[in-house]
């Protein structure tokens, strides 16, 4: 199950890597309403989440896909990096001027609070796992494919369920308001 998990994780890190690129600016605007970084340094930060999670995205998908010992290695990145964004999420919903500044996670946006920061605990619960459970395996498209299938459709649910639960639980007065974009 741990390959299941590693997949539903390079899954949200790539995706959400991919959004950040494509609304960069969006991203950006985000990352300054939140007062956590100063204003002339959001750029950075933006454009280094986004090398952070297609580096980690990437190298977790190929680590699982060739059955690679880095497995592990890559596993805890990825919780490293998920405790640092509930950690970030914390302190810009403390920090927040206005109740509808935006996550900035780039998929899955909603305004910050309780189930932004969940969403990253989560994330890095399920890597924790991952890097426990993990070792090195059977190549991905050397295991049998029924087991392929159900690998992939529970990676695919969960990384759906996990990314947009902040969205989900977002009050509808918000949504209808534009603020979620």
């Amino acid at each position: 199950m741990s390959s299941a998990f590693l997949l539903a994780i390079a899954g949200v890190l790539v995706a959400s890597g991919v959004a950040h690129l494509m609304h960069f600016a969006r991203s950006r605007a985000a990352v300054v309403d939140q007062h956590v970084v100063p204003a002339h340094l959001a750029s950075l930060v933006v454009s280094g989440v986004v090398v952070l999670e297609l580096v980690l995205g990437v190298g977790t998908l190929t680590a699982v896909l060739t059955g690679s010992s880095g497995q592990r290695i890559f596993a805890l990145m990825c919780a490293a990096l998920f405790v640092a964004f509930a950690g970030y999420t914390h302190l810009a919903w403390l920090r927040r001027t206005d109740r509808d500044v935006l996550c900035a996670c780039g998929v899955g946006e909603a305004p910050l609070g309780f189930w932004v920061t969940l969403r990253s605990w989560l994330l890095a619960g399920l890597a924790i796992c991952a890097a426990v459970f993990a070792s090195a395996s059977t190549a991905w498209f050397e295991r049998p494919a029924f087991e392929q299938i159900v690998m992939a459709c529970a990676a695919l649910s969960l990384s759906i369920a996990v990314t947009l639960l902040p969205t989900a639980r977002a009050p509808l007065t918000t949504v209808r308001a534009g603020v979620l974009r």
